[in-house]
């Protein structure tokens, strides 16, 4: 017999979790043996999650994702790789990779609205509200890479510091008024740091 599934499959109470050929025989009431071939294709779903500085992602790619609130319901927008938290509670994704749907742990975020400590303290963005026009300064960047989020967690793009400046500009006045996000990502650190544009 032929079998698709997702994580696992289940045949006269044995558990696969893999893909392949199994074999089973069987002994009915009478005495008699029967021999079954199962032939599986399993499509798992990967439905972990990484945390780095309130910023949760994903890991498997190239599926569809609907990150939500712990108590069930979905962030309106939440739907790419990465979500911000801009409030502290505990949040999950849903992923969903053809047919197949599985929604990962709740993560708890307690640390949005803390002030920052050590080098990301020393990190500044100014001004802050702004129209658009912003700074962002700060002795330890090297190569970052600074990329706008809405607050929904939504990537609206990104643009590339040059090496080892302190202070680098930058203009997202185009944008509508309210709060973004930006992401300043630096050597494998990151920093998370609201803009109001008014």
């Amino acid at each position: 017999m032929n079998a698709t599934a997702c994580n696992s499959y289940t045949l006269n109470g044995q558990t696969y979790t893999s893909s392949g050929t199994y074999t089973q025989s069987l002994t009915n009431a009478n005495g008699c043996d029967s021999t079954i071939t199962l032939h599986l294709s399993l499509t798992p779903v990967d439905a972990s999650v990484t945390n780095v500085n309130e910023t949760l992602t994903a890991t498997m790619p190239g599926a569809a994702y609907q990150w939500i609130g712990c108590n069930g319901d979905a962030i309106p927008g939440a739907t790419a790789q990465e979500f911000i938290a801009t409030a502290n509670g505990s949040y999950a994704v849903i992923v969903t990779s053809g047919n197949c749907t599985d929604t990962s742990d709740c993560i708890d975020i307690f640390t949005v609205g803390l002030e920052p400590s050590g080098e990301d303290a020393q990190l500044t963005v100014y001004p802050n509200p702004n129209n658009g026009v912003f700074y962002i300064s700060s002795e330890n960047l090297q190569k970052p890479v600074f990329e706008i989020y809405d607050l929904a967690g939504k990537f609206i793009r990104n643009f590339q510091g040059g090496e080892s400046l302190s202070i680098y500009s930058a203009n997202i006045s185009d944008l509508a008024k309210g709060t973004y996000l930006l992401r300043i990502t630096d050597r494998n650190k990151t920093f998370v740091r609201r803009i109001i544009l008014h």
